[in-house]
């Protein structure tokens, strides 16, 4: 369940972060001009889920620590970057900049990413010590 939930909630994170976070009644700012780290982070995220899924032992545990560090690295930038983007509309004069919902869905979607990452290593942790065990039993 904590592998499925990952690698959901790391693709969501991806396309959200690839959309645009704030509207106005003008248009719209997207976050590939302004915000493009969370969108490469949210994919490196992708990817270490994806290396999770073949992998073994501790490198299992290493990719998901890496979707670990990829949610929260998401999260981080999509919090500190609030004020770039609304910068970035006032530079522009955007009127009635709001934040979108794919703003707020891609800050869920990492915070998911992050938990599920750490659950992940530990997940990883509990596959080692049962191929020790049976090892040991053989």
């Amino acid at each position: 369940m904590v592998i499925g939930a990952g690698v959901c909630s790391a693709a969501l994170c991806a396309v959200a972060s690839a959309k645009p976070w704030l509207a106005g009644d003008q248009g719209s700012v997207g976050t590939i001009a302004s915000l493009p780290l969370a969108n490469a982070l949210a994919l490196v995220a992708l990817a270490a889920w994806g290396a999770f899924l073949v992998l073994r032992a501790r490198p299992r545990q290493f990719a998901a620590g890496l979707c670990a560090l990829g949610g929260l690295g998401v999260v981080s930038v999509t919090l500190l970057g609030r004020s770039d983007l609304l910068k970035q509309a006032a530079d522009s004069s955007l009127v009635g900049a709001t934040f979108t919902g794919w703003y707020w869905t891609c800050l869920v979607a990492a915070v998911i990413t992050a938990i599920t990452g750490c659950g992940g290593v530990d997940h990883g942790r509990d596959r080692i010590r049962a191929g020790a065990h049976l090892a040991k039993h053989e």
